[in-house]
């Protein structure tokens, strides 16, 4: 049988499949190898981009065919409408998610923003036409508002409009998923306290990117760890997207700082996105020219995480809630985390992960972390240490043997959707 994804990640339509970030395909394939053998196939409904081979074959992307990986896309709306173009576009898109929610036995989705009704009308008619419905989110937005209101991105209108509108609307849509949904999987411990109200349908998730094929071997970390007490210099980096939120200027500011400390410290900034060039500018302002590198952006899989493994930590500065991936995934390479302590982070390093917090948005405690940990040798290899096995316990693998477990229809226990 079919399991339909509905989700706002845009795809590119290639000769007989579709371009897609590259962890996201790492995704969808071993999604399909965890629901096997009652589900068969994966569609993805999202938005599309328009078709251009020189810009697919210039990025990150890869490509997933329905001949060979048994997972199709199909074109819900074009990626970038405004709020006319969504509403007079409504009708079409529930007539095509009618449809494939009728091809399918389970309907994967998630909440939507308010003037934009995608992912919520998926489950909507999933739940009318007695699908399986699993509701999925992997962040939760109530700090987001302050947070930009502190750093001066959004002005007190937008962040009493986000309160009084948006914030009550997502918030429904979690308390209905609870009441509605066959099952709820949401990446924090607070999200799962407030919204699922001790129901045993409601789950917490990592959601990691990392298959076990991606740790860093036992002799790597050992090697990696001797390394490390004794070379002086300390190399740092960063692995996303660059844009605003994602505070890359305040980790070149850090570097700046424990430099100026006398630490001796390197920066590799992987990624691509709309900020590169301001963030080369000010590196170059900063006189960082001979100690960071942006290396651009990497299809995500075994040679990226070859070329990282020799770097010693991730750094992470979210001027907004973000939960990256890349926490987990640097962390599977024996590097330990410093970030501000937004609710991820500090929830990582609640569990025993791999992580340093400092509170946010300090960019000088950053960089007096920064300086410290170049010094703390012992304190860099435990952290690399407790990443690895944080880690190991947390892989993509083991997380969808648990959502698998917990998704009525799949185990053979569980009765047929």
């Amino acid at each position: 049988m079919r399991y339909l994804m509905i989700v706002p990640v845009p795809f590119r339509p290639v000769d007989g499949g579709a371009a897609v970030e590259s962890a996201f395909a790492t995704h969808l394939r071993e999604l399909l190898a965890s629901l096997a053998p009652r589900v068969t196939s994966i569609e993805v409904l999202a938005p599309t981009l328009p078709p251009d081979p020189q810009a697919t074959a210039a990025s990150a992307l890869a490509i997933l065919r329905p001949d060979a990986d048994r997972i199709a896309f199909t074109a819900a709306h074009p990626v970038r409408r405004g709020r006319l173009a969504t509403l007079l576009g409504l009708p079409g898109l529930i007539a095509r998610v009618w449809r494939a929610v009728g091809r399918a036995g389970w309907v994967h989705a998630g909440p939507s923003p308010l003037f934009m009704p995608f992912e919520n009308v998926g489950l909507l008619i999933g739940w009318l036409r007695r699908r399986v419905t699993v509701y999925v989110t992997d962040i939760d937005h109530r700090g987001s508002a302050r947070m930009n209101l502190a750093t001066g991105t959004w002005s007190r209108a937008v962040v009493w409009r986000r309160r009084l509108l948006h914030e009550p609307w997502t918030a429904l849509q979690h308390h209905l998923a609870r009441l509605l949904c066959s099952t709820v999987f949401l990446k924090g411990q607070a999200m799962v306290r407030d919204y699922g109200r001790g129901r045993p349908h409601v789950h917490y998730i990592l959601d990691c990117a990392h298959t076990a094929d991606l740790l860093l071997p036992p002799a790597r970390l050992a090697a990696k760890a001797a390394d490390q007490r004794q070379r002086r210099r300390l190399r740092v980096c960063y692995f996303g997207r660059l844009v605003p939120f994602k505070g890359v200027d305040r980790m070149l500011r850090a570097v700046r700082a424990a430099r100026d400390a006398g630490a001796d410290v390197t920066f590799d900034v992987f990624g691509a996105g709309d900020e590169q060039a301001r963030l080369a500018a000010l590196a170059a302002e900063l006189r960082l020219g001979d100690v960071v590198a942006f290396h651009g952006a990497r299809p995500y899989g075994p040679a990226f995480f070859a070329e990282l493994a020799d770097l010693d930590l991730l750094l992470a500065a979210p001027l907004s809630e973000d939960t990256p991936r890349s926490a987990i995934d640097a962390q599977a390479l024996g590097m330990g985390v410093l970030a501000f302590d937004t609710y991820y982070y500090a929830e990582l390093a609640h569990q025993g992960a791999g992580v340093a917090t400092v509170p946010w948005p300090d960019d000088a405690a950053l960089s007096r972390q920064l300086a410290a940990l170049a010094a703390d040798r012992e304190r860099l290899v435990d952290l690399g240490a407790r990443g690895v096995a944080f880690a190991a316990a947390n892989t993509q693998e083991s997380w969808l043997r648990r959502r698998a477990s917990w998704t009525p229809g799949i185990t053979a226990t569980a009765g047929s959707p």
